[in-house]
């Protein structure tokens, strides 16, 4: 319900009262200065009174440097605009509740979305962020569209119906996301991730059908993340280059804690990975040169095999060739190589005698972590990056 201007120029809507669904914009940059969009109206259920009310449609539009409390408004569209400032969003039954299109700088904070297509959207837009948002029981709760150094922290995105708690497209670049919350999206994901250079710091994926998928990605990093309860994944990683994954809490997933195919170039290091209900770490068979380090696998349980890791891939390595540290295996016993199921026959020939982590433990990710051991990390990445080019020359 609603109005959709898809690939529309040269008109105007105005003077219009919508029950639902409210106003969906879709078009160029070249034709969103021909359209005009003023004095509409839309129901908003007010809490106070218990009923729908009357609402204006906020549309702000080559507007800059303004700051706007939003708390009266049914929806929020922000045109072409630079600098603002907008706080004191709710939104209810709308197509979209908040929209950002093709605008820069701009700061939004203090929102609550319910029971919309998509919560929030930033459309062709770059350096805007987004704090203290709450995405609860929308279809799609966040998404990111030909977006660049958006910045989203403090973030609840949960509850999505038959969609993920946030969508980040194949064109857009260096997305952060720290200190959040994407749980309960149990028809998809808690983030699905199509851009570049995205960076997931500090945010819990808990109870999704899978805690988040890296898909078609890359450069995609996790960071000190907890990644726990999730119905099938953990962590599922498709059609991605150069993935970091670093210093995260991945346990008690349904399925593998970690899951990668037809992917290349990519390090797992300093994880736990405990009670995974099949293998802690499976690299399927179009999997490539993947570095797997200093994790700490406790307790993972595959319905088959020998080990708590799979690899069918090629040019994987379970340990680091130049400093000679591999992972910690719960079940190795008094083996002084650990074996890892799969036909690539690989073995952790280094492995630890003691865990990273523990179960239990008040994990160092819940800490900062330090900046230099994230520049090792990008360090050794770059270097798989330069052999593997160099080889297939």
């Amino acid at each position: 319900c609603g109005l959709s201007l898809n690939d529309v120029s040269n008109c105007s809507v105005s003077n219009n009262y919508f029950e639902e669904g409210g106003i969906y914009l879709d078009t160029s940059e070249a034709a969103i200065n021909s359209i005009s969009i003023e004095n509409n109206t839309i129901l908003r259920w007010n809490e106070e009174l218990h009923k729908h009310v009357k609402t204006n449609i906020m549309v702000l539009h080559n507007s800059n440097d303004v700051y706007v409390d939003a708390s009266e408004y049914g929806q929020v569209l922000v045109i072409n605009c630079s600098n603002i400032a907008i706080t004191s969003l709710y939104f209810n039954n709308v197509f979209v509740g908040f929209s950002t299109l093709f605008s820069q700088n701009c700061f939004i904070y203090n929102g609550y979305s319910t029971k919309c297509q998509i919560g929030f959207l930033d459309y062709h837009s770059f350096n805007n962020e987004f704090k203290n948002l709450i995405c609860y029981q929308n279809v799609l709760g966040f998404q990111l569209v030909s977006t660049e150094n958006c910045k989203i922290k403090e973030l609840v995105a949960c509850e999505s119906s038959f969609s993920e708690g946030i969508f980040i497209d194949e064109k857009s670049r260096n997305t952060i996301l720290q200190e959040s919350n994407c749980s309960y999206n149990s028809f998809s994901a808690g983030v699905i991730d199509l851009g570049s250079n995205s960076t997931f710091i500090n945010t819990h994926f808990e109870y999704n059908y899978i805690g988040i998928s890296l898909w078609s990605s890359t450069n995609s990093t996790l960071i000190s993340n907890e990644i726990k309860y999730n119905r099938n994944y953990g962590v599922y990683i498709s059609g991605s280059s150069n993935s970091l994954i670093y210093n995260n809490s991945i346990s008690l997933n349904k399925n593998c804690g970690i899951y990668t195919s037809n992917s290349h170039t990519g390090i797992i290091s300093t994880n736990l990975i405990f009670s995974s209900k099949s293998y802690g770490l499976y690299l399927s068979s179009t999997t490539e040169n993947f570095l797997v380090y200093r994790n700490s696998f406790i307790n993972n349980e595959p319905t088959t095999g020998t080990s708590q890791a799979f690899d069918s891939g090629k040019d994987n390595f379970w340990y680091h060739p130049e400093i000679k540290i591999g992972n910690y295996w719960s079940d190795k016993g008094s083996r002084k190589n650990y074996k890892i199921d799969g036909e690539a026959e690989t073995y952790d020939l280094y492995p630890l005698k003691n865990p990273v982590y523990f179960p239990g433990e008040e994990y160092s990710w819940k800490a900062s972590f330090p900046i230099s051991s994230i520049l090792v990390m990008l360090l050794i990445l770059n270097k798989i990056v330069i052999k593997r080019n160099h080889k297939r020359k």
